[in-house]
């Protein structure tokens, strides 16, 4: 399989850089996913990410990176392939940026380097990716909700605003505000401004969400944010309702605008294997006729119907259920607590827990002498 990504190359090697970059961009893709065939180009040129989107990053200093890197140890064939590209005297670097120009790559797997043990190697955690910028291109909304969200879980842990386990459902759901929230914002704040204001609105929208947030450390922060609650109610931020109220502080809510619940996707159930309903002629289905013949015979197994109140609940005592209640002096409590679990169960009535049962028979008991 190595040898299939690597000839490709070797018949290029001598032509135009960009037509080299482009086929040694393509091992490097041909490593990532571990196949020879079925890129997915399509997606990874498309208007949207074909998976998770984790950010963005430039073109130039990544290349710069995969031309450098010491990272593609075997089985992986790039770093091979880049030595090769290196001994006709042509730059990497340029040949990478010319292949992804060529290729017209808008998004990339999210890979990372790592080294570990003295090993370093390149990885990627698959459906994971990242936008690529080219030049002095503004990165699209969604990336930039997702770099601002990685700051956001900073903050937000450095304050400390929450607790580092209620975040981890937005690493990989990301906050569904954010977006909404960052076109709202004024262009005319500052960097540090911009982010106080993202960092609070975060914090609401996890209330909203149930999670667990320092009321105290919200304080601060409102009184440290360049804008107002009101004014974020003008730019329709916030709405005109009210969170509950924690410690004198008066929070508003999300604009009904912005979305705040969290949307998993679930995966489909896989489809039960069931038998072929339809046989060729003369074809039978086996059955056990001696199995059968005994399970027939058998009566049903016994079930029980009785019904219990559910726990920490409070009823008064009807008269029906008075009357079940044997308060024969000579009977344990247990022996009574039994036939009346059958009484229940014939009048089809809610039966009460053996200690509540106890409880009222000895009251009973007692009021009767």
């Amino acid at each position: 399989s190595r040898i299939k990504r690597v000839f490709p190359l070797t018949e290029v090697l001598e032509a135009a850089s960009v037509i080299t970059g482009e086929e040694l961009l393509k091992v490097l893709l041909c490593d990532l996913y571990k196949m020879n065939e079925g890129i997915p180009l399509a997606g990874l040129c498309g208007s949207s990410p074909p998976g998770i989107l984790k950010g963005a990053l430039t073109l130039d200093s990544f290349v710069q990176e995969l031309a450098t890197r010491d990272s593609f140890p075997v089985p992986a064939t790039f770093g091979h392939d880049r030595r090769l590209v290196e001994r006709t005297g042509k730059d990497v670097t340029e040949c990478l940026l010319l292949g992804f120009q060529e290729l017209h790559i808008r998004y990339f797997p999210a890979v990372s380097f790592h080294d570990y043990k003295a090993a370093k190697r390149i990885y990627w955690k698959a459906n994971e990716y990242v936008e690529v910028l080219y030049g002095n291109q503004n990165p699209s909304p969604l990336a930039r909700a997702v770099t601002v969200t990685g700051d956001v879980f900073l903050e937000i842990q450095r304050r400390p605003l929450s607790y580092s386990r209620n975040l981890e459902k937005y690493r990989d759901l990301r906050m569904p505000w954010m977006e909404a929230v960052l076109r709202r914002l004024p262009s005319s704040l500052d960097k540090a401004g911009h982010f106080k204001m993202v960092t609070f609105i975060s914090c609401v929208g996890m209330l909203m969400n149930g999670d667990f947030v320092v009321y105290e450390h919200l304080k601060t922060l409102i009184a440290d944010m360049p804008l107002p609650q009101a004014k974020l109610q003008q730019l329709q931020i916030q709405s005109l309702f009210l969170l509950k109220k924690h410690y004198g502080i008066n929070i508003w809510r999300l604009h009904e605008r912005i979305p705040y619940r969290l949307i998993k996707q679930l995966s489909a159930a896989p489809a039960k294997s069931k038998q072929s309903l339809y046989l060729e002629d003369g074809e039978q289905l086996f059955k056990d006729v001696q199995a059968l013949a005994e399970t027939e015979d058998l009566p049903p197994a016994p079930r029980s119907t009785s019904r219990y109140l559910p726990a920490c609940t409070s009823l008064k005592w009807s008269s029906q259920e008075l009357a079940l209640v044997d308060l024969h002096p000579f009977k344990t409590h247990k022996e009574t607590y039994e036939n009346y679990l059958k009484s229940c169960t014939s009048f089809i009535i809610a039966a009460r827990t053996f200690g509540a049962f106890k409880q009222k028979r000895i009251k009973m008991m007692e009021n009767k002498n």
